[in-house]
């Protein structure tokens, strides 16, 4: 068993960047309201159109996954610059 301040040593060596937090916060939340918008639309032309936005936004957080699972800074960076778009 782990000391608490063992515990939060290696919590903090895994911990990831704020901003990385964040934005998966956000393009949850984003996920999310683009699937009520997808549910509630009945033209289809504009539902493709939040479909792709969605399947943009999914594609995005799976990127970042991969780039922190394997640590890939350069991916990070990359990551990091089309999210600010």
């Amino acid at each position: 068993m782990l000391r608490f301040a063992e515990f939060c040593e290696l919590q903090e060596a895994a911990a990831h960047p704020t901003w990385v937090k964040g934005l998966v916060i956000w393009f949850g939340l984003q996920t999310a309201n683009l699937e009520q918008q997808i549910a509630n639309e009945e033209d289809p032309r504009k539902r493709d159109q939040l479909l792709a936005r969605q399947n943009r936004l999914l594609a995005y957080m799976t990127g970042l996954g991969i780039a922190i699972d394997t640590r890939d800074k350069a991916l990070l960076t990359r990551m990091r610059s089309r999210a600010k778009r």
